[in-house]
């Protein structure tokens, strides 16, 4: 056919363009691809694909941004699952240095690409000095950098107490990690005793029992993260 019609052609009866009616299954066309979508508007790589079953793509620029399939969304900043550990009893230790204090979670990316947010928030009080630190399984992450032999290197410390230890100390902090895997992680919050006789997580070392005095929460969130460039 030779005429210039946008979709069908009258002389020939045949459909110009890869679209196909129809009243009771839709509109349908070409599946298209990241860098030819489907769908455009004036800008050729820009616009919608179709490329396989149960999965719609965008794409800007001829690069895919944003993908949906019957798993979900994923795409740049998309948080794809959030999971988190609450602990609302005591944790208590009379000995110096790191502790696990009974505060982790674990989450299993669904791509290596992908980087894991970590919040957390402890109460902590000691009659000394306290620090925390993360750690994805046994490695330490969100640390400062190697200074002087004798310095611990932590993600937030340290706070002094003193003689107020009928109070509790908040560590609150968040870092962004990038795993590289999809196995299970586990993500923890360690707390780093000094001195005195004792620390303890949710409660004051000197629980009295006074109406002044609380017992709180600690919490560990992780959120997985698509990590596509915009």
């Amino acid at each position: 056919c030779n005429c210039n019609c946008a979709i069908w052609c009258n002389s020939c009866y045949s459909l110009i363009m890869a679209l196909n009616i129809n009243g009771t299954t839709g509109i349908s066309g070409v599946d298209g691809s990241v860098s030819a979508p489907a769908v455009t508007g004036t800008d050729s790589n820009t616009g919608i694909t179709f490329p396989s079953a149960d999965t719609i793509k965008f794409a800007t620029g001829g690069v895919e941004r944003m993908s949906i399939t019957n798993s979900g969304i994923t795409g740049a900043g998309i948080i794809l699952q959030v999971l988190q550990s609450v602990k609302t009893d005591v944790f208590s230790t009379t000995s110096n240095g790191f502790h696990d204090i009974g505060l982790s979670v674990a989450i299993t990316p669904s791509s290596s690409s992908n980087k894991i947010l970590i919040h957390y928030d402890a109460n902590i009080s000691s009659e000394d000095l306290t620090m925390v630190k993360l750690l994805r399984d046994s490695t330490d992450i969100g640390i400062g950098d190697a200074g002087d032999s004798n310095m611990q290197r932590v993600t937030q410390g340290g706070q002094v107490q003193g003689g107020n230890n009928d109070k509790v100390a908040v560590y609150s902090g968040s870092f962004l990690d990038s795993p590289s895997s999809t196995s299970s992680i586990t993500y923890k919050l360690q707390a780093y005793k000094y001195g005195g006789t004792t620390m303890r997580v949710n409660t004051p070392v000197n629980n009295s029992n006074a109406t002044y005095t609380g017992r709180g929460i600690s919490t560990i969130t992780v959120m997985e993260v698509a990590a596509w460039v915009l």
